[in-house]
């Protein structure tokens, strides 16, 4: 009882933020926004989740028990590939990796 439980809560959990994440994309307006890329990579990283605990409540056995990971894995390397284009432009551009400089007023 308890299983059953923690699953249904844990999966409401994952759609409620599945859904602040989702409107956070909508909100950022611009693919080149840390805001929106780092969304995007959390919105893989949850459906990953999600279908890894699907397939664990139907205990299903047709060969895609692993689908959670790939998914997973997918998140992880958006999320290098991310990192890792930011840094390069930086660099190019001679610049600190920042967004605006108003995101980190400190006053």
């Amino acid at each position: 009882m308890t299983e059953f439980v923690a699953t249904y809560l844990t999966i409401t959990l994952l759609f409620i933020s599945l859904g602040i994440f989702g409107w956070l994309v909508i909100k950022s307006h611009s693919i080149r926004t840390f805001q929106f890329q780092i969304s995007a990579f959390i919105i893989i990283w949850i459906a990953g989740e999600i279908v890894n605990i699907i397939i664990t409540v139907n205990e299903i056995d047709h060969g895609i028990e692993d689908t959670g990971m790939q998914i997973h894995l997918v998140a992880m390397v958006l999320f290098a590939v991310l990192l890792w284009t930011r840094f390069y432009y930086s660099r190019r551009a001679g610049k600190k990796i920042v967004d605006e400089s108003s995101d980190y007023y400190l006053g």
